[in-house]
């Protein structure tokens, strides 16, 4: 898996390049926020449900290069919108570069990312390049609504809806596209839910570990969304946005167990890495995933 997740960053790399020089400023924008990789959370979760569903590793890579394009197009692009001085322990691309040099980076990596699946078959090219279409168009669009969010108050709902719709796109692409090329488009709304779950559970947890810096930020946080649409104190929402991520942890290994070959086993692996972030008691069935 690790080697694979290394061809994975090659591949980026290098379908990124193309035939430009090696010293265009977006070829090295790209290279420079590719330098420092996250993760990988999508491209290990791709290439191992690749694994399970018996997917050869040409088409696997493929699959994970154009999830993790994706998000790092989106990365890219959020950064400049929230005007984040660093990514990654280091300064982001759009300070290191500029505003026009990072919007092109990032439009460069969406560009990129159909060109990676040119190892698909056409048999079932069709589908597959709809799918990434429509989870593409989601991700965009989840990225807007997180932009107007901050100009009106959040109910605790609208705000899981954001985290849906931020990141459980990507998410479930990652399961999607190995479903549907193995012939089990069939468990493609289960996969989404999968996601959806996930997406929730992840940012709640990444919400109450940042309340206090968010806070003096003015960033949105499901904390200080549930104390003031329930008028409730900081330390009783955290007591709720805890019992509510434990109940999308819960979500996400009952439903990951039952998709085909457990596929979403990466998912079940990181939900349990939350569980020791929030203390959180989970069932030993989920542990089995």
């Amino acid at each position: 898996m690790k080697d694979l997740a290394h061809e994975v960053d090659l591949a980026m790399r290098r379908i990124c390049a193309g035939s430009a020089s090696p010293t265009n400023p977006v070829i090295l924008a790209v290279n420079y926020h590719l330098s420092v990789p996250g993760n990988q959370l999508r491209a290990r979760l791709c290439l191992d449900a690749c694994d399970r569903l018996g997917i050869s590793p040409a088409i696997s890579i493929g699959f994970a290069t154009t999830c993790e394009l994706l998000h790092n197009a989106s990365l890219l692009h959020d950064d400049l919108m929230d005007r984040s001085p660093r990514r990654r322990g280091r300064r982001s691309t759009w300070s290191q570069f500029s505003d026009g040099i990072a919007i092109c980076a990032g439009d460069l990596m969406l560009s990129a990312a159909y060109s990676s699946m040119q190892t698909t078959p056409a048999s079932c090219a069709r589908e597959l390049w709809a799918l990434v279409s429509s989870r593409t168009q989601e991700l965009i669009c989840g990225q807007v609504q997180e932009l107007q969010a901050t100009l009106r108050p959040q109910s605790p709902a609208g705000y899981e809806a954001l985290a849906v719709g931020k990141s459980a796109s990507l998410i479930s692409l990652c399961l999607q596209l190995p479903l549907l090329f193995a012939g089990l488009g069939a468990a493609l709304p289960l996969a989404q839910q999968v996601a959806d779950a996930f997406a929730v559970a992840y940012q709640i947890a990444d919400d109450l570990r940042d309340v206090e810096e968010d806070q003096l930020a003015n960033c949105l946080n499901f904390v200080q969304v549930l104390a003031t649409s329930l008028r409730v104190s900081v330390a009783e929402a955290r007591g709720i946005a805890r019992e509510r991520a434990e109940d999308q942890m819960f979500t996400v290994l009952a439903l990951a167990d039952r998709l085909p070959s457990r596929c979403g086993s990466v998912l079940t692996d990181h939900v349990l890495s939350l569980q020791a972030q929030l203390g959180v008691e989970l069932p030993a069935a989920g542990v089995q995933a």
